[in-house]
């Protein structure tokens, strides 16, 4: 999909004079079109579902403990984690 953005930019780059203050602009319409064709579709997610949080921001405990499970890993302490360890070689 990257190749396709690049593409799409250098188009619309070409048909605006080479300006780069269009570079928002050329991926608002590359989205959209995306979108238009059904390759890409949009809903909205509430601030406290937004995963990619806990990979850009400080987070306090418990909203951390709240998003891990839900990229599909695991809180524990060193102890815990080790004892799962031990487990999961025993199965």
């Amino acid at each position: 999909m990257k190749t396709a953005i690049s593409t799409t930019e250098a188009e619309y780059i070409a048909m605006s004079g080479h300006s780069r203050s269009k570079h928002i602009d050329i991926r608002h319409h590359f989205i959209r079109e995306q979108v238009e064709n059904r390759v890409v579709e949009l809903y909205f997610v509430e601030t406290n579902y937004q995963l990619a949080d806990i990979l850009t921001k400080a987070l306090p405990r418990e909203r951390f403990k709240f998003l891990l499970p839900r990229l599909g890993m695991r809180f524990g302490t060193p102890e815990t984690l080790k004892r799962s360890a031990r487990r999961e070689k025993m199965e």
